[in-house]
């Protein structure tokens, strides 16, 4: 272990003079981005493949159904969910996301029924497709709420880019949980995603304008940090992760610094601790038909 003091330049979008940026960036009074933590030299990274959807014009929030072994995003610029191939990108499916008629959408996750939720960085409601019709959810973070996952049991979201916290619920916004997150610093949180680690959840999150990956625990009661690394490859902006119970592997999204998003398949080794996809639950479908 070996603890860090990270300062990083945050390139501010042309779009700073508003709320946000279109992928739900919020500018703040100053552009540097500064970080007090323990980066974990017993977790290493591994990029085994990197791939771009330019049929998509963004690459934002992540999610994986395993059974179908299909990743899903959101492109908020095109107002859609794509379903693509996880070895290549090619475009398996699309969901267009018509719930409201104002949408600025970022995380996306799947539930074991192939309910997909969806949130609103410019809404205060979460939206749900149940492969029909459309539902409405007050989002218990209002318009705050980004990277989203689901962990077999209750829905994860990153918000508050003033006080870096994460929060878990019910699919039906009840039973708010807080847990801070003061390891990002300055920086405002974007992707998340969960993993079995041993007996306890794993939880997975970067931010927007730190390069980094932080890792947690969650025994059901406490979030405990274990550290973080960097982003394996250089990015202009971190977004979206996703973990894959059947590959055992995780997505990362970003964005580079000519413009173009792309997805990389990762594997991601922490040592000494027992990931057991085996031990995950019931494995997360989704039916594109």
């Amino acid at each position: 272990m070996k603890t860090t003091i990270l300062v990083v330049l945050v390139l501010l979008p042309l779009a700073a003079f508003a709320n946000h940026s279109s992928n739900g960036f919020m500018p703040t009074s100053s552009s540097t981005d500064v970080l007090i933590g323990t980066e974990n030299d017993d977790i290493s990274i591994t990029i085994l493949n990197t791939f771009n959807c330019d049929y998509a014009q963004q690459i934002m929030g992540l999610d994986f159904s395993s059974d179908s072994n299909v990743l899903v995003f959101v492109s908020n610029d095109d107002d859609i969910m794509y379903s693509c191939d996880p070895d290549n990108g090619n475009m398996l499916g699309e969901l267009a996301l018509n719930y409201a008629p104002s949408l600025h959408e970022f995380g996306v996750c799947v539930d074991l029924l192939s309910n997909c939720y969806f949130n609103d960085f410019d809404q205060n409601h979460m939206y749900w497709w149940d492969t029909s019709v459309w539902h409405l959810i007050t989002n218990p973070v209002g318009d705050d709420g980004r990277g989203m996952d689901y962990d077999g049991n209750r829905i994860w979201e990153t918000f508050n880019w003033t006080t870096k916290q994460i929060v878990s619920f019910n699919t039906d916004g009840s039973g708010v949980q807080y847990f801070d997150i003061p390891e990002l610093g300055s920086a405002q949180p974007s992707g998340l995603t969960t993993f079995p680690f041993g007996s306890d959840l794993g939880i997975m999150v970067t931010s927007y304008g730190l390069f980094n990956f932080y890792f947690y625990s969650y025994d059901g009661s406490t979030l405990t940090s274990l550290g973080f690394v960097s982003c394996p490859a250089p990015c202009l902006t971190s977004l979206g992760l996703a973990y894959s119970e059947t590959r055992d592997t995780y997505f990362w999204s970003y964005e580079d610094s000519a413009g173009d998003f792309w997805i990389s398949e990762l594997d991601i080794e922490i040592t000494g601790s027992a990931l057991t996809p085996a031990t995950w639950g019931t494995i997360k479908t989704l039916d594109f038909n």
